[in-house]
């Protein structure tokens, strides 16, 4: 038999692995180990195979993952759900005239826009690019027409500045609402 293995967090953060064991006259034999270095990498791993390092948003494997969780919420349940799509309108000039470290500023505030906007149900996502998508679980086609709009009007009121020149970006969006005739959520 497996002897017990427990782990176990310390208030002051660190992860402790206690395993008992009894020896060969009937003692117990306590062990303890230290696995904080193997739990933070765990979570850093984990981390890095879900998020977008440049934005914070989910990448476009995870954010497919937890779409295709909602969109089997939504058969069983038949709750409204609304996805966003939308990209950075003209996105290469920015980069041909700017550079690339500025459309990566210009890709990083509209991530961030998009997380200001978003309630804490919402799954947001970068699909590759200057193209991201928000999904808005419990929401029809007129809330999340209002949800676009606002994203929309917060991206356009935001100025980036290079060597003294402000300029914004503008996007365009897409909207679409789930239905019992769809397939899938593609």
């Amino acid at each position: 038999a497996n002897p017990p293995v427990s782990d176990v967090t310390t208030p002051d953060g660190r992860h402790i692995r206690v395993q008992v064991s009894v020896t060969t006259n009937g003692g117990r034999l306590v062990t303890y180990c230290n696995i904080t270095d193997l739990i933070r990498n765990a979570e850093l791993l984990e981390k890095f195979a879900t998020v977008d390092s440049m934005t914070g948003l989910y990448n476009r494997r995870h954010f497919l993952v937890l779409a295709e969780a909602e969109w089997s919420r939504f058969q069983r349940y038949q709750r409204p759900l609304s996805m966003l799509m939308f990209d950075i309108d003209h996105f290469k000039s920015v980069n041909d005239r700017y550079g690339h470290a500025v459309g990566d500023e210009a890709i990083t505030s509209v991530a961030n826009a998009c997380l200001r906007g978003k309630r804490n149900s919402d799954i947001a996502g970068r699909l590759g690019g200057e193209e991201f998508a928000l999904l808005l679980p419990e929401t029809d086609a007129e809330q999340a027409l209002v949800v676009a709009e606002r994203i929309r009007e917060s991206i356009a009121a935001q100025f980036l500045s290079v060597h003294k020149v402000r300029f914004n970006v503008t996007i365009s969006v897409g909207v679409a609402s789930a239905s019992v005739s769809m397939s899938g959520i593609d």
